[in-house]
């Protein structure tokens, strides 16, 4: 199978895209992480595949609506 029919069917049985699907995975993962630890941030991002923290903040944002640190806040309140 190439990897373009792979994508196509993947997408069509998923709705989102091979990338897409992981990226959630990993940030759904990260919010398990962020609310029963006290892990650093930067170490959540590398545990869950990211490189660069950065990348994962923007990612969280974007899927979430708020940032890592102040997601765990309000889940430690």
């Amino acid at each position: 199978m190439s990897e373009s029919h792979f994508t196509h069917v993947f997408k069509r049985y998923t709705g989102t895209s091979p990338y897409e699907y992981l990226i959630k995975y990993r940030i759904n993962h990260s919010k398990f992480l962020l609310k029963q630890s006290v892990i650093p941030i930067g170490d959540i991002a590398e545990a869950v595949g990211f490189k660069n923290v950065n990348n994962y903040i923007r990612e969280f944002k974007k899927l979430v609506g708020t940032t890592p640190l102040k997601y765990r806040n309000y889940w430690s309140e």
